[in-house]
């Protein structure tokens, strides 16, 4: 009877499968393995492709969620063999995640034809494809413009980006979908030390988006009271370290390089500092605001200014202007604001409510 039960049950659960670039911390790839490991088993049979064998995120995917790496170097052979898997596995759902993912899957929808078609979009187009020149802009923003189209639905993070998208690509209200990342608040009961350093936190890529270096800048005109931890690596990892020592920085400045568990370093932390010259929807805050630490950021293109429209989570500075954004860290710094004020902010934006919302959408019929 037990058997005949399962079997029933293994019979009404939907396939999915979602496709991710790689397994390499990031933001995305974060969000992704967690959607992968909290959907709901008893309903959904979850497959994640991705197309690197490394990634220190693959540690962190539960062993009910199967994985399959098409590790090839050409993108026709990353693609063909994803059209190839994907019509033998039959999903009933295919969830894609960035750029790439978005457009492949776009692709196989020529080929595969009985499943619905999901992208998360996670892209901030005006900078990423105003800045080609050209000729680039043109192919790009056509090639992605008919691809992304095909997909079933897309899944924006913000209203900024919801947008962006309806001016790309003229899609119906009713086929983009808004679903702000999660969090879950944590756990703030915590000893506080009695500290005269100020610590601030930086997380992301050691990439130009970020603007490392003008964290530095900004650094480097604040008081010694102030010290920088730095987590993330990437190309400008020799020219961050050689600015620090430039600017004299040394006792300062840690760089921690890249790591999965960062629990400490936000709980030890006072105030989360974000440099990028453009962000989509930066899961790194909402992970400080979880555990009651507010932020400073630039006001760049993308949802930074939609999460910190509420004061109690942080504020943000006129883009490029290093002056009134070191005067802001100095006068959040110096307020005392119960973290727990500010975890209540985040309340209805948990993983719970997201997964919900989320499962809704798999229940759309094309």
């Amino acid at each position: 009877m037990e058997a005949l039960e399962n079997r029933m049950n293994q019979m009404k659960k939907k396939k999915i499968v979602m496709v991710l670039p790689s397994l390499r911390v990031g933001g995305a790839e974060k969000l992704f393995v967690n959607i992968a490991n909290r959907l709901d088993k008893k309903k959904y049979d979850v497959i994640l492709i991705v197309f690197e064998k490394k990634g220190a995120l693959r540690k962190i995917v539960n062993k009910e969620v199967t994985i399959q790496t098409l590790c090839y170097r050409s993108k026709i052979k990353k693609i063909t063999n994803l059209i190839l898997t994907i019509c033998r596995i039959k999903p009933d759902i295919t969830f894609s995640t960035v750029f790439n993912a978005n457009t492949f899957c776009g692709i196989v929808n020529f080929f595969y034809k009985d499943c619905l078609y999901i992208g998360r979009e996670t892209m901030v187009h005006s900078e990423v494809i105003n800045n080609q020149n050209a000729i680039t802009k043109f192919f790009v923003q056509a090639i992605y413009k008919y691809l992304i189209s095909r997909l079933d639905i897309i899944i924006a993070q913000s209203e900024f980006m919801k947008s962006e998208l309806n001016n790309l690509i003229n899609r119906s209200d009713k086929k983009i979908y808004i679903l702000s990342n999660p969090i879950d608040k944590q756990d703030i009961d915590y000893p506080i030390i009695e500290n005269e350093t100020k610590n601030l936190l930086s997380i992301g890529r050691l990439v130009p988006l970020k603007r490392t270096l003008l964290l530095l800048e900004i650094m480097k005109g604040l008081n010694s009271d102030y010290h920088l931890t730095i987590v993330g690596d990437g190309p400008e990892k020799s020219k961050v370290q050689n600015m620090i020592f430039k600017l004299n920085l040394q006792n300062r400045v840690t760089l921690c390089g890249e790591l999965i568990e960062i629990s400490d370093l936000y709980r030890k932390s006072d105030l989360l500092v974000v440099s990028s010259a453009y962000e989509s929807y930066p899961n790194v805050i909402m992970e400080a605001l979880s555990f009651g630490k507010r932020v400073v950021a630039f006001d760049v293109p993308g949802a930074i200014k939609e999460i910190l429209t509420n004061p109690l989570r942080g504020k943000v500075v006129r883009n490029g202007d290093i002056a009134t954004f070191r005067k802001t860290i100095e006068e959040i710094t110096r307020e005392d604001i119960d973290p727990e004020r500010i975890t209540e902010t985040i309340e209805n934006q948990s993983w719970k409510i997201y997964i919900e919302q989320l499962e809704k959408i798999f229940e759309t019929r094309r």
